[in-house]
């Protein structure tokens, strides 16, 4: 619902993040991108696949969250890595917002049905040229199915 308004919209959308412990002010980012990255491999489509040459874009947005990902349990970080997780964690909105709009990009647009000839009412001539009227002829259900 709102996330998905939100990323339509184009703006960074309002994120739930649980504490690492009931009485801690840490905010386990692992938990929710563990999640996230799940959500995209479970599809029946490989992202990697579908970026195409487009892959390398697509991992340039996806690696705060990779970054997130392996810092889950691995310790105390420097302060280089303290603070490159920082970033990604302010970053992930943004980023949901490019991956989003990466999507949009490459999806393929339906085309438009063209008609050769003028649509067949109920209650014209059938076009088989068999006489009757469309819906007693060709357009009778027990036809069609």
């Amino acid at each position: 619902g709102e996330t998905a308004a939100a990323l339509a919209a184009g703006e960074a959308p309002q994120l739930l993040f649980y504490p690492v412990a009931e009485d801690g002010d840490e905010l386990d980012y692992g938990a929710w991108v563990d999640g996230y990255l799940y959500g995209t491999e479970i599809g029946a489509l490989d992202w990697g696949d579908a970026a195409g040459e487009h892959v390398d874009d697509l991992a340039d947005l996806l690696d705060a969250f990779y970054l997130l990902d392996s810092a889950v349990g691995t310790g105390p970080m420097g302060a280089a890595g303290t603070q490159a997780r920082d970033r990604a964690v302010e970053e992930i909105p943004a980023r949901l917002v490019g991956i989003y709009n990466f999507w949009r990009a490459k999806r393929t647009p339906v085309p438009t049905l063209r008609r050769d000839a003028p649509k067949v009412g109920r209650n014209d001539p059938c076009p088989c040229g068999s006489g009757r009227k469309f819906k007693q002829c060709c357009g009778d259900s027990a036809r069609l199915h």
